[in-house]
């Protein structure tokens, strides 16, 4: 059964916001967007909370005429999947405002992507489907895409006057081999200086003289957040590792999506 969290109601258009799958560090959730053309007005003060918490059968809803699917990872939200059932994209617009400015507001650190859904053929050329062009829609939101790889993630990007910096920001790391439970792997430690916390530093992994992808067991790429004075990244090294070692692996912190503004590097090597 579908957990509730606190809808919000405008006198026509209706959001509810739905959990259906939860693992640790991770949530799948989809917002549903009503309509049925009834203004919708609370009639108790009191909540009802058998299904669902409204007076009558007229507030209960309407027609789903939009539904976004989405993932929660910490304070990276990924919309994966989006339908509508509409003359036009406005119930997919409210549902856009509604999970950027209500649910996950940029201001308390959230970053929101939006999972690329073009066709590609081996070309590189876009295939047109109907159902998987949504381009003009996201950027027409501010969204905007990261690099220009076909389904790269598009990312909504916050107003600079919403994170100001008054201090200096200083990022510095320093990398080690190390032995685990799991394996042996790659110590990150990522020292920050008047960086807020939650802030997302974007890392990326190459090797001198070995495709990285085939050292570690996990994608080379990835976001980690500041959430102290010291962080720390873990990279699990493949056992065994491919041959031709030693290797030499470059860690590089990036400060944006696009990963150009480098603002930390540190070299290991894995023998």
């Amino acid at each position: 059964m579908a957990i509730r969290r606190p809808s919000i109601s405008s006198p026509e258009w209706l959001f509810q916001d739905f959990l259906y799958q939860a693992i640790p560090g991770s949530e799948e959730r989809y917002l549903q967007v009503k309509w049925d053309g009834e203004v919708y007005t609370r009639v108790s003060q009191s909540f009802d909370y058998s299904d669902p918490p409204y007076v009558g059968p007229e507030q209960r809803g309407g027609n789903i005429v939009a539904q976004v699917d989405y993932t929660v990872s910490g304070k990276v939200i990924t919309i994966n999947d989006w339908s509508i059932d509409w003359r036009d994209e406005w119930p997919l617009r409210l549902a856009v405002n509604y999970i950027t400015q209500c649910l996950y507001p940029f201001e308390k650190g959230f970053v929101i992507f939006v999972q690329g859904q073009e066709v590609y053929n081996q070309a590189g050329e876009v295939i047109s489907v109907a159902t998987k062009e949504p381009y003009a829609f996201w950027v027409s939101e501010q969204y905007n895409p990261t690099t220009n790889k076909p389904n790269d993630y598009l990312i909504r990007y916050g107003s600079e006057r919403n994170v100001p910096s008054p201090t200096p920001e200083l990022i510095s790391c320093t990398s080690s081999i190390v032995a685990s439970f799991f394996g042996t792997q790659i110590l990150v430690s990522i020292v920050a200086q008047n960086v807020p916390l939650e802030t997302p530093i974007y890392w990326q992994v190459t090797g001198e003289n070995v495709n990285a992808a085939t050292v570690l067991t996990q994608l080379p790429e990835g976001v980690v957040f500041i959430n102290s004075n010291i962080s720390y990244l873990k990279l699990l090294l493949e056992d065994p590792l491919p041959p031709g070692s030693p290797f030499t692996l470059d860690i590089q912190l990036f400060s944006n999506p696009q990963r150009t503004n480098l603002v930390a590097l540190s070299t290991v090597q894995v023998l």
